[in-house]
């Protein structure tokens, strides 16, 4: 449990450390200060976008490959389903809005299913990232805390030059 504890916060720390990364390439629709991946945005999607980043920079083998591939595919599905539902909540969302008279009690209903589907967003992707680790071996580990130590002194530093605090 401590093992589980200390990854999920470990990929925390690496997406929380830059929470506009998610959604580089065909998958960004947004500009860079606001970029949301196809998963919906959340933190779940940029902590898998930043897993998936991190781990490309290790030196694997080929087994570990292999292995890493298949958690993800695995997730594939899982995620896939539930862009879906998020879709649909989305469309009644609207429906609601637009709708003549607030219907509060579907509204409330609405809230509810989609926090539960972001909730399963967020366990697929500690899941994931639970699987990852327990592919990686010791330095690999550390090199991936090093990684993300790294790049949050990048940000705070680049926040000091803005002026950005958030307190």
């Amino acid at each position: 449990m401590k093992e589980l504890m200390s990854t999920i916060l470990l990929v925390s720390a690496l997406a929380l450390a830059s929470p506009a990364v998610a959604g580089h390439g065909a998958d960004r629709q947004e500009g860079h200060h606001g970029a949301r991946s196809m998963a919906g945005g959340d933190l779940s999607a940029t902590m898998i976008h930043r897993l998936v980043r991190a781990i490309h920079n290790l030196d694997l083998t080929e087994q570990q490959k292999e292995g890493i591939h298949a958690i993800f595919q695995e997730s594939r599905e899982d995620l896939k389903a539930n862009r879906q539902a998020a879709a649909e909540r989305r469309k009644q969302l609207h429906g609601i809005l637009t709708a003549e008279t607030l219907d509060e009690e579907a509204l409330a209903n609405v809230a509810r299913q989609e926090g539960d589907l972001l909730t399963e967003r967020i366990m697929i992707a500690g899941s994931v990232a639970s699987k990852v680790f327990a592919q990686l071996d010791q330095a690999q580990r550390a090199e991936l805390e090093a990684m993300a130590e790294k790049h949050r002194q990048h940000l705070g530093e680049h926040r000091d030059r803005r002026g950005d605090h958030n307190f």
